[in-house]
């Protein structure tokens, strides 16, 4: 039987660190904030694709992100039509996921909304459940 003297940690055996997380844009960390934030609200107990429709809108945050900065540093003589090619790209394939996601999920908030207010009478009924 071998002993454990717990050397190889440093400091307390029983501390927890925690990892730090490094993001390469802005638009990640708020992501993952709201990405937290839906989970702590228990967004999929109201609609099960809340997640996918948070990651497609980041996803296409990030491209739309990447078209302006390419646009911006593009040289001085490039084309402006490369551009709107590459704006009209974003548009069509990852913005048109989101929105279809995110409007499953939004009609799945109305149907869950409705479906609850609909067990009480009147606005009375409403208040009084939350006291």
């Amino acid at each position: 039987m071998t002993s454990y003297d717990g050397s190889s940690l440093s400091g307390n055996r029983f501390s927890l660190e925690q990892a730090q997380k490094v993001y390469n844009t802005d638009i990640d960390l708020y992501f993952d904030l709201f990405d937290r934030f839906l989970e702590g609200f228990r967004a999929s107990v109201f609609s099960p694709n809340s997640l996918r429709c948070s990651q497609r809108i980041r996803a296409s945050a990030l491209d739309y992100n990447r078209t302006i900065i390419g646009y911006i540093n593009a040289p001085e003589g490039s084309q402006p039509q490369s551009y709107v090619f590459n704006l009209t790209r974003v548009i069509s394939n990852s913005t048109a996921d989101a929105v279809g996601e995110c409007y499953t999920t939004m009609f799945n908030y109305y149907q869950y909304i409705v479906m609850r207010i609909s067990q009480f009478p009147d606005l009375i009924g409403i208040l009084t459940a939350f006291l």
